[in-house]
């Protein structure tokens, strides 16, 4: 992508040393960091000035700043974060790696890390094997999935404990499902390489990613994915538009009510997190839910 939009090497450096210098005397929005670009004749054109920004941050010459109002702003990555110390090894970058994403992810598969991460699916195994003591362990089927000790121990303590009900149970007949309006690149969908347990095969290509690499903002209904939002915002108000999928919308079975008890149950849900998005931005909701 870089060789197709003319990017070089030289052009990387050549814009490293003009942000470098612009934003020694504090942060620019992203308009701002355009005009210096284009001004020191780096052309932004296309997607050249999304790979400019993308590939600095990962050289640590630049970092979202401070927010100017409800604008983004950059600044250099120095005058952030305490550059200094001793590197740690490959072994050691891996192992932290792996460990924070089965911590924050898991349950997780080594797949699951290659496709979040970038690695190779070699490098990743490497990476879990190297984390393995901090880990805790669960097969399902043929796979093994890892997540941290102190969430397992919770799962297991509430499996344990009195009263308790597993999760297909308590999703029998329940009147008042949780719903979430999630955003469109939310780890909860995107986080892994296999989303079939949240999201039905049918009905993934209607989430995303589209062909601009996008993904529309996704519904969740007792944690598996029955549908897209949307909102637009008008003069002190703003109209969502949720769309339920039709037919099956998970692995599981009892996460498949009928159809028409879907819909009503999503309609009551997602009035209340509807309310909770108006709270939010400080405006009446008003909610429409439909099917698709």
């Amino acid at each position: 992508l870089w060789r197709d939009a003319g990017l070089t090497d030289a052009v990387f450096d050549r814009a490293a040393a003009v942000l470098a210098e612009a934003l020694a005397d504090g942060p620019l929005t992203r308009a701002e960091v355009v005009g210096v670009l284009e001004s020191a004749g780096i052309s932004t054109e296309g997607q050249r000035g999304s790979h400019l920004l993308r590939h600095l941050a990962e050289r640590r010459v630049i970092i979202f700043g401070p927010r100017r109002g409800k604008t983004q702003t950059f600044m250099r990555y120095g005058d952030l974060i305490v550059v200094g110390g001793t590197e740690p090894s490959r072994d050691e970058s891996l192992r932290r790696l792996a460990l924070r994403y089965m911590s924050g992810h898991g349950p997780a598969t080594e797949q699951d890390l290659a496709w979040w991460s970038g690695l190779t699916l070699r490098d990743a195994r490497a990476a879990v094997a190297l984390a393995v003591p901090d880990l805790a362990a669960v097969a399902v089927g043929d796979r093994l999935y890892y997540l941290d000790h102190d969430v397992l121990a919770g799962c297991e303590g509430s499996a344990e404990g009195p009263g308790h009900t597993s999760s297909k149970e308590a999703n029998v007949g329940k009147t008042s499902p949780a719903v979430h309006f999630l955003p469109g690149f939310d780890e909860f969908h995107i986080g892994y390489a296999d989303r079939q347990l949240i999201l039905a095969p049918e009905h993934q290509v209607l989430v995303g990613p589209g062909k601009n690499g996008l993904f529309r903002a996704p519904v969740t209904i007792d944690g598996v994915i029955a549908g897209i939002w949307s909102a637009v915002e008008r003069k002190g108000q703003v109209d969502v538009d949720v769309v339920v999928f039709a037919g099956p919308t998970g692995a599981d079975p009892f996460s498949r009510p009928a159809e028409a008890a879907r819909l009503e149950a999503m309609s009551s849900g997602a009035r209340a997190a509807a309310d909770a998005y108006g709270n939010f931005l400080g405006r009446e909701v008003e909610v429409q839910v439909r099917r698709s």
